[in-house]
């Protein structure tokens, strides 16, 4: 005869709990939770406003970047010194002509800053994929081979990282004509470490996990282990920083154009447009203030997107319900 059981007595016929498994920890009121339905990860891409929100955003800035040539109300390189520092259309002497305004050669401010956005993120996107590919290689060699490899992989980005990317690229572009491959090449060599140093630390923590363990013990060259299961590991969160940093190498290439020291005017970019408009910023505030909008609001998207995509994979944490053994 089955025991009484606090509460109340077994009942005849009926299982007895078995006390290995694992049961669900009651929630406030006594009641049991519901299992939580898993959900894929676009899922919960969709149903996350944030990342909804930058998708959008985003979304606005990749049309116009695709279709600048199509779109542009002008000629961005065209000239009209009859209409030098036209104000944009809501402020008094505007026209929907010119819809944000001239610069103070007459050049169309709309079309400059479509081309401008075109050329900054498409070195911005280059640069990222430079230092993601080298930083994240070196980081991960560092982080599973160790001792030696590690000394000397982490000595050569700790030394890279004491040059600050605006001192190196006055020492670099100073001496050559700031040109598109010069600017790229600059920032990369100035902003790889980061990536060196997020990939090891996220490698060592990979590494320590038992399916590295079980790779090894099954013959596994470390290539394949790095590259095949360490690397499919970490992508998610070296995902995220892509999507943040592409925003910050956008600012860099406007600190070095609004210094003079990216790709020199006509050709347009923000950085560029921003710092020939400081010198008319009493008269015609509009050439430097709206490139800098423009980067505040690709910012606002890229910093959206990478909040839900770190919520939707997971790399915040997860809410699992509690299990009692």
């Amino acid at each position: 005869m089955p025991k009484l059981q606090s509460g109340g007595e077994h009942v005849r016929g009926q299982a007895a709990p078995n006390p290995q498994e694992p049961r669900v920890e009651m929630q406030q009121g006594g009641s049991t939770p519901e299992p939580m339905a898993k959900s894929t990860f676009w899922e919960r891409i969709l149903r996350d406003k944030s990342a909804m929100t930058g998708t959008v955003i985003l979304a606005v800035y990749a049309f116009v970047i695709l279709f600048a040539p199509l779109i542009a109300p002008h000629d961005p390189y065209a000239i009209d010194v009859d209409n030098i520092f036209r104000p944009p259309f809501f402020m008094r002497g505007g026209t929907m002509t010119y819809p944000l305004g001239t610069d103070e050669l007459g050049r169309d401010l709309l079309s400059r800053l479509m081309f401008g956005m075109r050329l900054s993120v498409f070195m911005s996107t280059c640069v990222v994929a430079l230092i993601v590919a080298f930083g994240t290689v070196v980081g991960l060699l560092a982080a599973y081979y160790g001792k030696l490899v590690n000394v000397l992989l982490m000595r050569v980005t700790d030394i890279q990282l004491s040059f600050p990317v605006v001192v190196l690229a006055i020492c670099v572009l100073v001496y050559t004509t700031p040109t598109v491959p010069a600017v790229i090449t600059v920032l990369a060599i100035g902003n790889w470490p980061v990536y060196a140093r997020v990939a090891r630390s996220l490698g060592l923590t990979e590494k320590a996990k038992d399916y590295v363990k079980a790779a090894q013990a099954l013959g596994a060259s470390g290539a394949r282990v790095i590259f095949k299961y360490i690397l499919r590991n970490i992508a998610a969160s070296l995902l995220i920083v892509c999507i943040l940093d592409l925003g910050a190498m956008v600012i860099w290439e406007a600190v070095l154009g609004f210094i003079g020291l990216s790709v020199l005017p006509p050709t347009p970019t923000l950085g560029n447009i921003m710092g020939a408009g400081w010198d008319y910023m009493v008269n015609a505030w509009w050439i430097a203030t709206l490139p800098g909008i423009i980067v505040f609001f690709l910012l606002f998207g890229l910093s959206l997107l990478g909040e839900g995509i770190a919520g939707a994979s997971g790399v915040r944490g997860s809410m699992q319900v509690k299990t009692v053994v």
